[in-house]
């Protein structure tokens, strides 16, 4: 095959990432030898680019970084200060791409962009939405979220920089009574909300 027509049939899908099973099965080839090969070309040539080992996007098609973000690390989706950035709740733009993930935590570097990962509980793991070609908490998720881990002092939000007309108060206050940590009921009661 060759990198024309490769380069064809990928810009045909939709997807801006591809992992290697993707190419392989988008590209029908059995082989993974032969696959790796061909990855290894397209690679030097600038074709693809890699995120990461297994990870690669078609160069002049950058993903971006919330959906490098829900790929590198599944399953994840983008949550605490970058999801209230996204949604106008609060105004500083954070350098770093927060998600949340039942997995354990974890923290990537790619292209001197930052990603940390927060772990958890897999019953908390809800409360997103696709939006565009990535998944994000929803507003009031994302602020029970930030709440949170500032309550276990992973992060730290001042409540009044936020801009909390977005919020839709009901939804908020089942994500924030749904979590039954001591200390975390107590840090809701102290803010007042």
């Amino acid at each position: 095959m060759k990198k024309y027509e490769i380069v064809k049939i990928l810009q045909k899908f939709q997807k801006k990432i591809f992992t290697f099973s993707d190419l392989k099965k988008i590209l029908h080839i059995d082989n993974d030898n032969y696959l790796y090969i061909i990855i290894s070309r397209l690679l030097k040539e600038g074709i693809l680019i890699s995120l990461k080992k297994g990870i690669y996007f078609l160069e002049g098609n950058e993903p971006s970084d919330f959906e490098i973000a829900n790929i590198i690390y599944e399953p994840s989706y983008i949550s605490l200060e970058t999801a209230l950035n996204y949604y106008g709740i609060l105004i500083q733009t954070p350098y770093i791409i927060f998600s949340l993930t039942p997995k354990r935590g974890k923290k990537f570097i790619l292209n001197e962009k930052e990603f940390y990962y927060f772990h958890i509980d897999k019953k908390y793991f809800k409360g997103y939405l696709k939006e565009k070609d990535f998944l994000i908490a929803t507003p009031e998720k994302a602020l029970t979220d930030t709440l949170y881990f500032s309550s276990l002092n992973k992060t730290r939000i001042d409540i009044n920089e936020l801009n909390l007309e977005v919020i839709d108060k009901k939804k908020l206050k089942l994500y924030l009574n749904e979590i039954k940590n001591k200390t975390f009921q107590k840090y809701i009661k102290d803010l007042k909300l």
